[in-house]
């Protein structure tokens, strides 16, 4: 791992950690989690291409192979 040190205004290191203590994780977690979701939002040509390649119909086989069954009781949406 590599530690990273920035430099956020009060008002947003408070909101930070306002939200992590909420989430019960430390505010190094939570700064981690919210790098990831913003780099997560970013296009990634590598992916895109690979993306490029796939076919709807091998993508619907894959799914027939799925047994059809109801969803446990844990998976059930309400």
């Amino acid at each position: 791992m590599t530690t990273l040190q920035i430099r956020v205004r009060d008002d947003v290191k408070e909101r930070m950690t306002a939200l992590a203590e909420r989430q019960h994780i430390s505010l190094e977690d939570f700064t981690a989690m919210a790098l990831m979701e913003k780099l997560s939002t970013i296009p990634d040509p590598a992916l895109e291409k690979r993306a490029a390649r796939g076919k709807r119909r091998d993508f619907d086989a894959f799914l027939d192979m799925a047994p059809d069954v109801p969803p446990e009781n844990d998976d059930q949406m309400d």
